[in-house]
């Protein structure tokens, strides 16, 4: 067996020191849709589960679309909560009693703080208008994949 030598400068152990014993843990940013799957048939309402992990000032929000189209509705009246890594948002799809056989997208996506005040001024005004008018995809976290199942409407 080869042996290696490491040679560390005093700065490089001071430096890897206060990383290993400050509590500071780099932790991988996800986001991911566990229910329904990719293809499942829905009604105009289903619950969309999920786990994530985010970086501190990044916010889960869960919108949704038809297929095709640019256009993105965000789901639950605002910013996903996270119970541990977990979360569920109740999404419409598409309109009430129709639309039927149409495929839509549901899409979990990790936002910064400017992203998430541009979807909660989105569903104030919405709420306040009457009018849910649709958005394009915002700009998500660099760090975290966009989480997208496809899903088909059924009676």
């Amino acid at each position: 067996m080869k042996k290696c030598n490491v040679r560390l400068s005093i700065m490089q152990v001071v430096v890897l020191s206060v990383f290993l014993f400050s509590g500071n843990v780099v932790r991988a940013e996800y986001v991911e849709i566990t229910s329904p799957s990719n293809g499942d048939g829905v009604k105009d309402s289903v619950l969309i589960e999920g786990k994530a992990e985010l970086s501190p000032g990044h916010h889960l929000w869960v919108l949704a679309g038809i297929d095709g189209t640019k256009d993105w509705w965000p789901q639950g009246g605002g910013e996903v909560e996270l119970t541990a890594d977990t979360w569920k948002v109740l999404s419409r799809i598409g309109k009430e009693g129709g639309d039927w056989e149409m495929q839509f997208r549901v899409a979990a996506i990790a936002v910064d703080e400017r992203a998430h005040n541009d979807l909660q001024k989105w569903v104030t005004s919405s709420a306040a208008l009457g009018r849910w008018d649709p958005i394009t995809m915002p700009n998500t976290s660099k760090e975290c994949e966009i989480e997208i199942v496809t899903l088909t409407k059924q009676r």
